[in-house]
């Protein structure tokens, strides 16, 4: 089978199929081999994100607020006071890593300001370390997070904007507080904090397929990663018209730019001729010429203003000259700020971000005409095709639009068709609708001209204002033009106080910053283009060096998923959990009696705790005298209640089965309907059923009800009832269990990843102290996940089992020491009580979940058949009341 869908899906399904109470509705098959379209945005830029499948917990702290507050107040300190090591504000921003952190300064600001950090006391003292994540939050909502360019807010909402595509990325929030902290950093509504059920990064979905694959056209800067990380190694393809010069028909040729008499590359050579141009042309001169694009060196300027005032210079030859250009831009505010100069300067443009994301596909249907500005945040992810001369389809729906007709009426198979027909010099209009069929044709006319233009004019420009942290986003920015052979170029404008020179550019490039002439004369120092690059390899490097510090860290929670997910992929598979249950019930009694037996002395032991405890769970009778087992060794003690838990197993799962199968005698229930019933514990009986009859029953058969069919096939139905029930209620109780605490399991390691890097500090290595106390967290959870199941495993109404039939359980019970006579009854749960109470009639809560195993709240589900069965039966026999002696014993009696 070819599965086709987008990486979120995928990393969800996987997430969701981890989360399913029944096998029926897992949707994704083995993970043997995945082909990865753009695999760089996905391995490398997106490989940090985390999969999240989430809930709500609880509501949120006004300290959002308050430290939102605060932090406004805090000063930023000075460059030079920071170089110099005496920062003179609150806060110290390392711009290189983005990390904030208070000088003393501001930790004392901080204190006088928060009301519960009193006169002596610290904000780290631990009775106010839970305020600390509030604060770290804060101050990196209001410092490194920049509206316009990492979020936008827009309706009242704070919406992620992706730093590699500029698309809005709605329903995505910033984890572990932070998208709060922004939210009341904006004044929007403070959205309450939520609950990790399921988590997975891409890195470690895509690991776990067997045989991994990918394409993209910007992989080769990031071949180490690719290697290391995935094992995958790096492939460079020719393009065709490469390939063809290499094997086939076309000859590669250097020319100089004024020898190409068909293209002028109007608007970017500034009348320079000794320009050089790639050409692909057949041997004999004849047919088409096929170009490479022109990659004109950068233009360096010493400020960011100097920059922009020759971007609007060139954007404005270009648009007078008749070519169309693309702006690439890293932020939002940066297109706008553009766009204002632009607008001063009256040429007309488009502007493409996260704000008008809707627009996208009409901006770039018309980006290829000529004359065309284009403005466009983090055009690189997008991975459009700008057709030059405009797309004639897009063209046409337009015009169409404009003159009011129905676009509904014509099929995109129908568009495709008269497209390519037109494209082949054909008729259209006797085939489609008249007026349809006349735009359409001189959208294809007027776009086949225009076409011609903007070729002979160099095709399309790109022109970027700020080289971005990584090469091969610059290279898609790149991609844009030059695209099947047209000609195109493209032109990168930088200046020394861009965001990558600052963080990344050292001690060399802030030294020429000293000796930069003149704003408007572009700097032409040889070293500078060195520069920039070595820059953007050492924020490659950075980047990639944190990438692998947290793989090595969600390791640890990778293995940990993986088992879990496994074990719980082979609960949901089983065909018996009876010996699994059984077992974890005998491992906590057999815990409970080790913690209160110690040792071989009797005088150690804690009896009365034992009892005490067993009956919180444990199904003990009565009758039995807990002085008594003084004569026992706790080995023997041991298997006596483990004999005793099983026979109660057995006969408590028993009862139910049958009980739940008169129920649906009672419906005049058919096997049909079993096996077509959306409830699965009864398709699980009908396979039973199936599997005790060794065939599938005929139709007449299955479409008898149960109550009908002959005494010998009911019987093994009420068998099968007993055995499929059996088996879903452990199953749902083992699931739930594993489901619930893997949620805190994984609340808790969030919060030891939290405060781990304070190891360091006491000469610990962060990373080995985290893998330690994970596992050890991860032994705990092992632990609390059978004692969960075995504590919950008698948890059944007593309706159920003060029927007169379910009296039989009392002959079941081995004779133990102090039975002076046969139990009354099986206790299923009793919380809290005495020895010598007399038996439990232990009743499920309303929000409990329900004793069959179904998962829903026990008020939805069997609450009221209980509720009606308890009032038509005899109910049990009523415990003695005790009555204590003396005169306090004789005031009760009265009383």
């Amino acid at each position: 089978d070819i599965t086709y869908g987008t990486n979120n899906e995928f990393g969800f399904d996987y997430l969701r199929d981890n989360m399913v109470r029944d096998l029926s509705e897992r949707v994704q098959q083995e993970l043997h081999y995945a082909i990865i379209d753009e695999v760089d945005n996905i391995l490398i830029d997106e490989a940090r994100t985390p999969l999240i499948i989430s809930g709500p917990a609880e509501e949120s702290s006004e300290l959002y607020r308050s430290f939102a507050d605060i932090v406004r107040r805090l000063r930023p300190s000075s460059p030079e006071s920071v170089e110099q090591d005496t920062p003179d504000g609150d806060y110290v921003l390392d711009e290189r890593t983005r990390i904030v952190t208070l000088t003393e300064q501001g930790v004392e600001r901080v204190e006088q300001v928060v009301p519960e950090v009193g006169a002596g006391e610290s904000l780290y003292d631990s009775q106010h370390a839970h305020m600390l994540p509030y604060l770290d939050n804060a101050l990196r909502a209001y410092v490194t997070y920049k509206r316009d360019k990492d979020y936008i807010v827009k309706d009242g909402e704070v919406i992620i904007v992706d730093e590699f595509t500029g698309r809005l990325m709605h329903g995505r929030r910033f984890s572990e507080g932070l998208h709060q902290a922004i939210e009341a950093k904006e004044g929007v509504q403070v959205r309450r904090e939520s609950l990790t059920y399921a988590t997975i990064t891409f890195q470690n979905y895509f690991r776990m397929y067997e045989k991994l694959a990918g394409m993209t056209g910007t992989a080769k800067t990031e071949e180490e990663e690719f290697q290391r990380i995935y094992n995958l190694d790096v492939i460079m393809l020719p393009t065709n018209v490469e390939y063809r010069a290499i094997y086939g028909d076309l000859t590669a040729r250097e020319r100089r730019t004024d020898e190409v008499e068909e293209v002028s590359f109007a608007g970017v050579l500034d009348g320079r001729a000794d320009v050089m141009v790639t050409t692909y042309e057949y041997a004999d001169g004849n047919g088409r010429r096929y170009f490479e694009r022109l990659d004109l060196v950068d233009v360096i300027y010493a400020t960011e203003k100097a920059k922009f005032r020759a971007v609007v210079d060139e954007i404005a030859g270009l648009h007078e000259a008749g070519r169309p250009v693309l702006v690439g831009t890293i932020a939002i505010e940066t297109s706008e700020r553009l766009s204002r100069m632009l607008e001063r300067r009256g040429a007309p443009h488009q502007v493409l971000n996260a704000k008008y994301h809707e627009k996208e596909a009409v901006i770039i249907a018309q980006a290829g005409r000529s004359g065309a500005v284009t403005i466009a945040t983090n055009m690189a992810g997008r991975g459009v095709d700008i057709k030059l001369g405009g797309d004639p389809e897009a063209v046409a729906r337009e015009r169409l639009r404009k003159e009011g007709l129905d676009l509904a009426e014509i099929s995109q198979v129908q568009w495709n068709h008269a497209l390519e027909l037109l494209r082949q010099g054909q008729d259209v209009t006797e085939a489609y609708p008249e007026r349809w069929a006349t735009v359409l044709a001189g959208a294809v006319a007027d776009c086949a001209a225009d076409h011609d233009r903007v070729v002979a004019m160099g095709g399309l420009h790109i022109l970027g204002t700020e080289r971005h942290e990584a090469r091969r986003i610059d290279n898609q920015l790149r991609g844009r033009a030059g695209r099947q052979g047209d000609p195109g170029s493209s032109r990168f404008y930088i200046s020394l106080e861009d965001e990558l020179m600052r963080r990344f550019g050292g001690e060399r490039v802030q030294g020429l910053m000293g000796r930069a002439g003149v704003d408007d004369i572009p700097l032409e120092f040889g070293i500078l283009s060195k520069s920039i690059e070595s820059a953007q390899k050492r924020v490659e490097g950075y980047n990639f060096d944190i990438r692998k510090h947290v793989l090595e860290y969600d390791d640890v929670v990778n293995k940990q998923r993986e088992v879990i997910y496994a074990q719980r992929l082979q609960v949901l598979n089983a065909s018996d959990l009876r010996d699994q249950v059984l077992r974890m019930v005998g491992e906590e009694v057999g815990h409970v009696v080790a913690a209160h037996m110690p040792g071989s002395d009797p005088d150690d032991w804690d009896l009365r705790g034992l009892y005490s405890e067993l009956r919180t769970f444990f199904p003990l009778p009565s009758s039995v005298n807990y002085r008594q087992w003084r004569e026992l060794s706790p080995d023997e003690i041991e298997a006596r209640l483990a004999e005793m838990a099983e026979r109660a197993y057995d006969e408590v799962n028993r009862t139910i089965g049958r009980e739940l199968g008169r129920q649906a005698a009672r419906e005049d229930v058919t096997l049909e309907a079993l096996a077509q019933s959306a409830d699965p514990a009864r398709r699980l009986v009908y396979g039973r059923v199936v599997e005790r009859l060794g065939e599938e029953p005929d139709e007449h058969i299955v479409a008898q009800p149960i109550r009908r069919l002959p005494d010998g096939m009911k019987a093994q139905i009420e068998t099968a009832f007993v055995d499929a029930y059996r088996l879903f209620r452990d199953r749902q109780l083992v699931l739930r269990a594993v489901d619930g605490l893997w949620v805190r399991h994984l609340t808790d390691l969030d919060r030891l990843r939290e405060g781990i890097g304070l190891r360091a500090y006491g000469q610990q290595n962060p990373l080995v102290a985290y893998r330690k106390e994970a596992h050890e967290m991860y032994e705990a959870l092992l632990a609390r996940i059978q004692e969960m199941v075995a504590r919950s495993v008698y948890l059944v109404p007593q309706a159920l089992l003060s029927q007169p039939r379910s009296r039989r359980l009392q002959a079941l019970h081995p004779r133990m020491p102090g039975a002076s006579r046969p139990p009354s009854g099986p206790q299923v749960v009793q919380r809290g009580g005495q020895p010598g109470d007399g038996p439990s009639t232990q009743s499920l809560g309303r929000n409990d979940p329900c004793w069959c195993g179904s998962g829903k709240k026990y008020k939805n589900c069997h609450m009221r058949q209980d509720q009606e069965q308890r009032r038509g039966t005899v109910t049990a026999e009523r415990p003695p009341r005790r009555v204590t002696g003396g005169k306090e014993g004789r005031r009760k009696r009265r009383r």
